[in-house]
C-alpha cells in the first residue's frame, strides 16, 4: 500500500508497525552507557513485549537468544546485566510447571509504571562497581539419593557372601 502525502509533504497515513520509545534522558545515564550492545538490543525487545501486555511481558532466555543470535548462556548473561543496571525487573520468575511445561519469566521495564505504581527508574541508582540485585530463578532441587561423585564403593567379600 502506497503512502499518500499532503501538499506540504506530510504523511496522511499511520506508520506501519509500532515503535519502541527510548528517551534521551535514559540514553544519557551512566547505566545505559555501561551496557553492552547485546543488552541495549535486548532492552528494546523486552520493552516491545512488555508494552504489549501492560508492562508485564514474558520473554524466555531461548527467545532472547534467538532474537540476539547468540547462545542461551550469553542471553542469560544479558538478562542479568539489564537487571544489574536497573533497566528491567522480574515480576514473576520462570519455573517448570506441573505438567512439565516451562513458564518464562515475566519482565517489567523500570522506566514505565506498572499496575498503578509509578516507574521506579532503578537505573538512576546504579553507579560503576555497584550493581543492583539480580534475581535468579530457583535452582533445581537436589536428588533424594544422590550418587557420590566417585561412584559407589565395591562390596566387600563379606557383603557378597551375605547376599
Amino acid at each position: 500500500m502506497a503512502r499518500t502525502y499532503t501538499k506540504s509533504g506530510r504523511s496522511r497515513g499511520k506508520v506501519n508497525g509500532g515503535f519502541v520509545r527510548l528517551p534521551f534522558n535514559v540514553m544519557d545515564t551512566p547505566a545505559w552507557l555501561a551496557l553492552s550492545a547485546d543488552a541495549k538490543a535486548l532492552y528494546q525487545m523486552v520493552w516491545r513485549v512488555a508494552y504489549a501486555h501492560g508492562n508485564e511481558g514474558n520473554l524466555s532466555v531461548r527467545q532472547a537468544a534467538e532474537y540476539l543470535n547468540v547462545g542461551k548462556n550469553r542471553a542469560a548473561e544479558v538478562f542479568h546485566e539489564l537487571q544489574a543496571k536497573g533497566f528491567i525487573a522480574p515480576v514473576v520468575m520462570g519455573c517448570l510447571g506441573v505438567a512439565g511445561v516451562g513458564k518464562s519469566t515475566a519482565w517489567r521495564v523500570t522506566d514505565e509504571s506498572h499496575k498503578g505504581q509509578p516507574a521506579t527508574r532503578d537505573f538512576n541508582r546504579w553507579s560503576p562497581g555497584r550493581d543492583l540485585e539480580v534475581k535468579r530463578g530457583a535452582s533445581p532441587r537436589q536428588k533424594q539419593k544422590p550418587v557420590p561423585l566417585r561412584g559407589t564403593a565395591c562390596p566387600s567379600q563379606e557383603d557378597r557372601a551375605a547376599l
